[in-house]
């Protein structure tokens, strides 16, 4: 008989928090960003299967734009 590991996404510390696996990414900042921004599932869905696809030609901008972000937060922090 085969045995089948069970695929885990999400885990929960030891005050029950839901955090994304193997990140430090709380589950409730998701849906709260869903929240903020009036996403739904399909659209999350789709917006990250297509960065998925398209990896390789995001990950310049997407570096790029987390850098800048680095850069404004640290020149306003004087």
């Amino acid at each position: 008989m085969r045995t089948v590991e069970p695929i885990t996404h999400s885990r929960r510390d030891e005050r029950g928090v839901a955090w994304i696996a193997d990140t430090n990414t709380k589950v409730i900042e998701v849906v709260l960003d869903q929240a903020a921004y009036g996403w739904d599932a399909a659209e999350i869905h789709a917006a990250l299967a297509f960065y998925h696809d398209h990896a390789g030609a995001l990950d310049a901008p997407v570096q790029r734009q987390i850098e800048n972000y680095r850069r404004l937060r640290t020149d306003a922090a004087g």
